[in-house]
């Protein structure tokens, strides 16, 4: 498992862009994470750890994240894509 502090820039990059942007952007995170060879896998741990974190559960949880798609949700888009993509996460 990759430690966000230490990562690479491609890889601190792609999970940036995974949180603060919407759909687009989870494609995006996604395809730089798969392209830099980390797989899909760390934007779903980071968002079942953030679900954790927040208590949210599903839940309106943090008021930042308020205005955000929910844990849950993003990570069935992530398997979406990756399914898409004909890849496992």
């Amino acid at each position: 498992s990759t430690c966000a502090h230490t990562a690479p820039p491609i890889y601190r990059l792609a999970l940036l862009i995974t949180i603060c942007f919407g759909a687009l952007c989870l494609l995006i995170g996604g395809a730089l994470m798969v392209k830099a060879g980390y797989g899909t896998g760390p934007q779903k741990d980071l968002f079942a750890k953030l679900d954790q974190m927040t208590g949210a559960h599903g839940a309106a949880g943090v008021a930042w994240l308020m205005s955000h798609p929910k844990s849950r949700d993003r990570i069935a888009r992530i398997q979406q894509n990756e399914r898409k993509w004909g890849i496992s996460g």
